[in-house]
């Protein structure tokens, strides 16, 4: 017999569906860092392109202004190389 969870006072929700959202949420946390780790031994990006998406990534500046700055480069450069290293990592034939 399967066993039922009381449903959130405030939501209504089961229990049961945000430790799955939670769990799901976990599981694209780690694919993610998997997938960002692995970028750096593929030889795909370039050294800019790579700084760029460290600086996105592992340091958690998502403004182009911000990381145009520390990489002394235009917003406009950091932008193209985030599109250019996007592109090269969504046409990669990977599974995690």
């Amino acid at each position: 017999m399967e066993q039922k969870t009381e449903p959130c006072p405030l939501c209504g929700k089961e229990e049961d569906s945000w430790e799955n959202k939670i769990k799901e949420k976990e599981q694209q946390e780690k694919h993610l860092r998997a997938f960002i780790a692995g970028r750096e031994s593929l030889d795909i990006l370039s050294k800019r392109e790579n700084e760029v998406m460290d600086c996105f990534f592992n340091k958690g500046m998502n403004d182009f202004r911000m990381i145009a700055t520390l990489l002394r480069v235009s917003p406009s450069a950091i932008e193209t190389y985030y599109d250019r290293a996007m592109d090269k990592l969504m046409n990669m034939d990977f599974e995690l």
